[in-house]
Parts: C-alpha cells; sequence; structure tokens
C-alpha cells in the first residue's frame, strides 16, 4: 500500500474540518428549535430555515423573555 500523498493528505483534513463544522451547525440549530418550541414557537427542520430564527429577536410577536 502506498503512502498517501500531500495533497491528499491535505484534502482528508479538509474533508474531516467541514464534516465536523456540518454538523456542529446541525447542533446548534437543533438545540436553537428545541428552545423555541418549549416557547410555542415551531421552526421547519432544516438550515433554509434559519433565516426564520435570525429574525425571531425582532419580530413583534416574540414571546421569549428578554
Amino acid at each position: 500500500m502506498e503512502p498517501k500523498s500531500q495533497w491528499q493528505q491535505a484534502r482528508a483534513v479538509l474533508f474531516r474540518a467541514r464534516e465536523r463544522l456540518v454538523h456542529q451547525r446541525t447542533e446548534l440549530v437543533n438545540a436553537l428549535r428545541a428552545v423555541l418550541y418549549e416557547y410555542g414557537r415551531t421552526i421547519p427542520q432544516g438550515i433554509v430555515h434559519l433565516k426564520r430564527i435570525e429574525v425571531l429577536p425582532t419580530s413583534p410577536i416574540a414571546t421569549c423573555p428578554g
């Protein structure tokens, strides 16, 4: 078996780093959705709905304390 080239190793590192960032982002969005659900706000699953979470603090019908 041949050792991997520097290019292959660098590509693998980038892939793993990106995979970890995506996983962490998903965890964060799911945690936010869970907290908002406790206050009666439902946000659909999926990263495309992140904009809905961003506008909630400025929303005139914001029901979360603070």
